[in-house]
């Protein structure tokens, strides 16, 4: 307030000077001429003498004051709104979504590979969610892949082994979910994940598509009574492996276009 209210009196002796020297000046009394051009700059009012002048000065204080006060409170809580968004930790409401757990290169094939499978249908909604940090996330899948015209791609941030911080994906309501075998998490572990899954799936008829390391738990994994487990070796390339396993369809031809 300060800084404007000393800004605002030189700008009122400039205007001052401005108007004397164009010669449009109707005051004698320089000192009246400026306080009158200071008021109709910051927008208070006149005041015949030097008393209705204070106590137009401190109305116009208190109203700037709360003003500003009203302001700083709705930008900071607009602010705490965008810092808490920008975490990755809102929940998806979205139904019908592809859920993708874990980082590594294949991620952007497989954005290929929806695309494609999509191109008749509405933009399909992708949701990723690794243990980086949403920021993170974000600007990787935007260097890595900036065409995203036919895709809307959301980003999280959390625990993939953790039942509770994978609700946040809304898992149960997915088209299909597929799990990365994790570059960046070292003590990633897919079978905790598909587990973590599973127990959030409950009935839901969702199909899992996992990325193994290694062989050892896929057939055990893959006949769990009741599982819709896909597997796929990390030595396969999961874009060419999703594309064959469309095939899933023809066994369940009442869940159209699932992975």
């Amino acid at each position: 307030m300060i800084f404007l209210l000393s800004s605002a009196a030189i700008i009122a002796v400039l205007m001052v000077m401005l108007e004397i020297l164009l010669g449009v000046s109707s005051e004698a009394n320089f000192g009246d001429h400026w306080w009158n051009s200071l008021t109709e700059i910051i927008n208070i009012g006149q005041g015949a003498n030097f008393e209705e002048r204070t106590l137009d000065f401190i109305y116009w204080a208190l109203k700037v004051a709360l003003s500003g006060t009203i302001i700083a409170f709705l930008t900071a809580k607009v602010s705490g709104f965008i810092a808490r968004l920008n975490t990755g930790r809102s929940h998806i409401i979205d139904e019908g979504h592809y859920v993708v757990l874990g980082w590594n290169s294949n991620l952007f094939k497989i954005f290929s590979e929806i695309a494609i499978a999509n191109e008749n249908q509405t933009k399909p909604t992708i949701v990723c969610m690794n243990g980086m940090s949403n920021s993170d996330i974000r600007s990787k899948i935007d260097v890595e892949y900036p065409d995203q015209k036919g895709l809307r791609i959301l980003t999280r941030s959390g625990d993939i082994s953790s039942v509770s911080e994978l609700a946040i994906v809304n898992p149960a309501k997915a088209k299909s979910v597929i799990i990365l075998d994790d570059t960046v998490e070292k003590t990633f572990n897919v079978e905790t994940t598909i587990l973590a899954v599973r127990k959030l799936l409950g009935s839901a008829n969702v199909p899992i598509v996992a990325q193994f390391d290694n062989d050892e738990n896929i057939d055990v994994l893959s006949s769990l009574k009741g599982s819709l487990i896909l597997p796929v070796n990390k030595d396969s390339i999961i874009a060419t492996r999703l594309n064959q396993m469309f095939g899933f369809r023809e066994m369940n031809d009442h869940i159209p276009n699932k992975i």
